[in-house]
C-alpha cells in the first residue's frame, strides 16, 4: 500500500515512502542515508510540493506517553494510510530522545516481502526470541509489530511475549476484527488502544503554517475538502 517516489533535488535513486497523504498534505519516511545528512531523528516530513519540513502529531503523542514502558500492549487501529506506521516512528523517535538505544528496538512491517516468512504465532515468537537472547544483559527490548494482523494467531505471540521477556510492545492493525472492536477478546484487559485518523483541519492547519505563518484559513479549508 506504499507508494514511491523520487525526487531529483535529493537524487536519482533515493526512494520515498508515502505514509500518510491527504489532499495536497504528504508524510514521506525517508531512508536513513537521507534522513541522517540533516538529523537522524528527522525521519518524517511534511511535504507542500515545495519544501520539505519536520510534522509531528502531538496530540496523539500526548496520549501515548502515559503508556510508554508500560506493560500494557499499545495498540494503534484505523484504516489503511491513516498514519499508524508514522506514530510508531514517532515512539520510537520519543525512546531515542530519553536515551533508550535503537538496537533495543525490534520493527516489523508484516506486509513487507522481507518479513513473509513470518506468517504465524511461533515464527513470529522465535523472532522475538532470537532478538532477545543478543540483547545487553538486564535491558528492555521494545517491539513494533506494523499491521500485525497479517499474522496468524498473533494474539497468542503477543501476550506471551509480555509475560516471558522484558519488553514494550506496540502493534498496528487495520483489519475489520481489529477495528470492529474485538481487541478485547484477543488481549483481555492488557492492553490500551489508540484510534488513528487522518488529519483532522486543525493538523492541516498546523502543517500548513510550517510553509508560511501568514496562511489563508478559508483557502486551506478549501484544500482539506
Amino acid at each position: 500500500s506504499s507508494v514511491l517516489f523520487k525526487f531529483s533535488t535529493i537524487g536519482a535513486n533515493s526512494s520515498i515512502k508515502c505514509i500518510v497523504s491527504f489532499g495536497n498534505l504528504f508524510i514521506f519516511q525517508f531512508p536513513a542515508t537521507i534522513a541522517d545528512k540533516n538529523d537522524k531523528n528527522l525521519d518524517f516530513y511534511y511535504y507542500n510540493r515545495q519544501n520539505l519540513m519536520m510534522i509531528k502529531r502531538e496530540t496523539y503523542m500526548e496520549r501515548i506517553r502515559p503508556f510508554i514502558n508500560t506493560e500494557l500492549i499499545k495498540v494503534f487501529t484505523g484504516i489503511r494510510r491513516s498514519g499508524k506506521s508514522v506514530m510508531l516512528e514517532l515512539v520510537k523517535d520519543e525512546l531515542k530522545s530519553s536515551g533508550i538505544s535503537e538496537e533495543n528496538f525490534l520493527s516489523i512491517n508484516f506486509e513487507q516481502f522481507a518479513n513473509s516468512e513470518i506468517t504465524d504465532a511461533k515464527s513470529l515468537y522465535e523472532k522475538i526470541e532470537d532478538f532477545n537472547k543478543n540483547k545487553k544483559s538486564g535491558e528492555k527490548i521494545y517491539l513494533f509489530l506494523d499491521e500485525i494482523q497479517e499474522v496468524k494467531d498473533w494474539e497468542k505471540c503477543v501476550n506471551s511475549c509480555r509475560v516471558d521477556f522484558d519488553c514494550d510492545i506496540y502493534i498496528t492493525g487495520s483489519n475489520a476484527k481489529l477495528l470492529s472492536g474485538e481487541l478485547a477478546t484477543y488481549l483481555a484487559d492488557r492492553y490500551v488502544e489508540f484510534v488513528i485518523y487522518p488529519f483532522s483541519f486543525a493538523e492541516f492547519l498546523e502543517a500548513s503554517r510550517l510553509k508560511s505563518s501568514e496562511i489563508n484559513e478559508n483557502l486551506c479549508f478549501k484544500q482539506f475538502f
